[in-house]
């Protein structure tokens, strides 16, 4: 699954190192015209040579947020609205949809009770642009489900919206509303987090 899921959101992060890496050669060679330009054709190149397909982030953000909620500790690290088209017969069978348009949300979940029910159920996203959707997208996205989820451990998971209405280019805000992790008995542990995820805050 997470080779999969690399297919969809590490382009993003290639593409940043790419262009720094990039960046410091130019400007001991090239004129800072010259820079911009060499850059732009770099990012081309790595959007357009993704296995699985060819995707491009369009809009990135980090450093995001940290919430408590109940027994567990969820670090929203970083965001990416990403559009693509899928090559790959075996990703565009599971999706069936060819050009796609989604969010990803990259996060860190450490928890001091996993006798607890939380599940991708309790990620529930809204976009500004009205769409809404009550879980992540179950094959792009990694578990979150306690039985993956130990205590006293820290674990990275990326989850992923598929849209099915929006474009990223459209899409300025997102909020990622958390319900809190009930008990065996079905009370909830503690209140539900909000998390704004603003693409347009600097």
């Amino acid at each position: 699954m997470n080779k999969i899921l690399s297919f969809f959101f590490t382009i993003s992060i290639i593409t940043l190192v790419a262009c720094s890496e990039e960046g410091k050669q130019v400007e001991e060679e090239q004129s800072q015209q010259e820079k911009t330009s060499e850059e732009g054709e770099k990012t081309e190149e790595q959007d357009t040579g993704t296995p699985g397909g060819e995707f491009q982030s369009v809009a990135h953000k980090e450093d995001i947020d940290t919430v408590e909620v109940g027994p567990l500790t969820l670090t929203i690290v970083s965001s990416n609205l990403v559009t693509g088209t899928v090559t790959d017969p075996f990703i565009l069978d599971k999706i069936g949809e060819e050009n796609i348009d989604y969010i990803n949300i990259g996060m860190e979940i450490s928890t001091t009770d996993e006798d607890i029910n939380f599940s991708s159920d309790h990620l529930k996203l809204t976009t500004d642009t009205g769409e809404s959707f009550e879980s992540p997208h179950d094959f792009m996205s990694d578990k979150v489900e306690m039985q993956y989820i130990k205590e006293d451990f820290t674990r990275s998971r990326m989850i992923v919206y598929l849209f099915d209405n929006s474009k990223v280019e459209d899409i300025k805000s997102a909020n990622l509303l958390i319900k809190a992790p009930t008990d065996q008995d079905g009370q909830p542990l503690g209140e539900d987090a909000n998390v704004e995820i603003d693409f347009e805050e600097k």
